[in-house]
C-alpha cells in the first residue's frame, strides 16, 4: 500500500516537473526582436536575429541570450537600441571613445556604424546563442498559447487516463472479492 502511494506522489512530481520544464521551453519561445516584449531568464535577455549584419557570427533566426554587464570591450558583441527604437541591433565594438561611447559596426558590414552608441543604449553583451531556432520561434509565439493548453489537456488526459485505470482495477478486485465470498 505506501509502495502505491510513494507510486503515486512520483507521478505527481514527474508531472510538475514536466509542467515546469515546459514552461521554461515556452520562455525560450518568447525570444523577441522587440526590446520592451524580451524574455528574461535567469538575468538574460532572450533575442531573435532578425539580419544578415552579423554573418558569419549570427545569423537571420537564431536567437542570442545578452546579459547586462558594467564594462564593455572592444570585439564585445553588444545588443542596444538608437533613438528609443523597438527593435535592438546586434553588433561588435570596434572602438571605444570612452567608458561611455562606444564605435560598433555588423561583422559582414564594410563599414562602421554612423553613431557612437553611449553605454545608456546598451541592453547587454551577447553570451550565447542558438542557431537557426528564431525563425520557427516566431510562427510559434503566435500559437505558443494553443501549445500550452494542447500540452495541458495532453496532461490531464494522462492522469485521468491513470485514474480511471486504477478506478477499473478497483472494481475488477471487488468483484473478484464478491465472487470468492459467493463461492465460499
Amino acid at each position: 500500500m505506501k509502495g502505491k502511494r510513494i507510486g503515486t506522489v512520483l507521478q505527481y512530481l514527474l508531472v510538475a516537473i514536466l509542467i515546469i520544464v515546459l514552461y521554461y521551453i515556452f520562455l525560450i519561445f518568447g525570444a523577441t526582436k522587440n526590446n520592451e516584449k524580451a524574455t528574461k531568464v535567469f538575468g538574460y535577455r532572450l533575442f531573435v536575429i532578425t539580419s544578415g549584419s552579423m554573418e558569419p557570427t549570427f545569423y537571420e533566426g537564431d536567437i542570442i541570450f545578452v546579459k547586462e554587464t558594467n564594462s564593455y570591450e572592444n570585439g564585445d558583441i553588444i545588443t542596444y537600441t538608437m533613438n528609443n527604437e523597438e527593435n535592438p541591433t546586434t553588433h561588435r565594438i570596434i572602438g571605444i571613445y570612452n567608458e561611455n561611447s562606444f564605435l560598433t559596426q555588423g561583422d559582414s558590414n564594410s563599414f562602421a556604424d554612423p553613431n557612437p552608441i553611449s553605454k545608456d543604449s546598451i541592453i547587454g553583451e551577447v553570451v550565447y546563442s542558438i542557431p537557426k531556432i528564431g525563425k520557427g520561434i516566431e510562427v510559434t509565439q503566435k500559437l505558443r498559447y494553443l501549445l500550452l493548453v494542447v500540452i495541458l489537456l495532453l496532461v490531464w488526459r494522462l492522469i485521468y487516463k491513470r485514474k480511471k485505470e486504477k478506478s477499473k482495477r478497483r472494481k475488477i478486485k471487488k468483484e473478484i472479492a464478491n465472487n470468492e465470498e459467493e463461492n465460499d
